[in-house]
């Protein structure tokens, strides 16, 4: 499959020859070094606000990177926090290891998780997500490590609907999933600037990364690998020495905090349904 990828040939350490802003001095993901965040009070006093409708219309697609569930119909938003404005979720995604010891983007004082869940959101007043997607803040995404433990129950809509998307370009319906049941228990998050960790690398993302993960079953993760990256088994693409095709280690190595910092908030949080 020609283009970006995450073998030897298209990884990420190829990816700043097609786009510059890769070398930039805001790129995602990081190591969150926990010694080195900072409280900071005033995300304290204004909580982030999260307002998601599981009944917007959803459907999910095969990239050739991964699994990705658009979310349609403008109500679902979050805003508050470190936010100014409200933004309106577009889509979620993941990025998984071949491996249960690695596959999340972000690590925690060098630690990898099996899996990141990304819920990318659109600052509503650009109007839509391309128009919105390379401003300075344009974008905010809320990412949630996952570990490996009990099955996942809200993932399950989207691991029982892989096997109608095994290749790339796939897409299907899915029965509707509620992006609140993803949160772990612990409202706890880091929030810092950043960018896009996949191409273009837009640096126009407000993320905010929750402490505490939230758990999926090794038989999910399976699911995940089960997903190929071209649109045949027959299919040969660039990175085609690699691997058998499989979709996994799709995920960024983290890249220099150099001096921004990374805010911390303990619990405010707040979950609302649309009205």
């Amino acid at each position: 499959m020609p283009g970006w990828g995450y073998g030897s040939k298209n990884g990420p350490q190829t990816w700043s020859r097609q786009f510059p802003v890769g070398e930039g001095k805001r790129q995602s993901p990081i190591d969150i070094v926990t010694e080195k965040t900072r409280p900071d009070p005033v995300l304290e006093a204004s909580p982030l606000e999260i307002s998601y409708d599981p009944s917007d219309q959803q459907s999910i697609g095969n990239t050739g990177h991964g699994w990705k569930v658009d979310y349609m119909g403008g109500q679902s938003s979050i805003r508050g926090g470190p936010l100014e404005g409200t933004y309106a979720l577009a889509q979620y995604h993941c990025h998984w290891g071949r491996e249960d010891e690695r596959g999340s983007e972000h690590t925690v004082d060098g630690h990898k998780y099996a899996a990141e869940l990304h819920l990318v959101h659109y600052n509503k007043k650009y109007g839509s997500f391309a128009a919105a997607a390379d401003k300075d803040d344009g974008l905010a995404v809320i990412g949630i490590f996952l570990k490996v433990g009990k099955e996942n129950k809200e993932l399950l809509k989207v691991t029982n609907t892989l096997k109608n998307i095994k290749y790339c370009g796939s897409t299907a319906k899915m029965e509707p999933s509620d992006p609140d049941n993803f949160m772990p228990d612990t409202r706890r998050y880091w929030t810092y600037e950043g960018s896009l960790t996949t191409p273009p690398l837009y640096e126009s993302v407000t993320w905010i990364v929750f402490a505490e993960p939230t758990e999926i079953s090794r038989e999910q993760l399976g699911e995940f690998r089960h997903l190929r990256r071209h649109t045949t088994d027959d299919e040969k693409g660039d990175d085609s020495d690699d691997d058998d095709g499989v979709i996994a280690d799709n995920y960024r190595p983290p890249m220099p905090t150099g001096e921004r910092a990374v805010r911390s908030c303990n619990a405010a949080v707040r979950f609302v349904r649309p009205q």
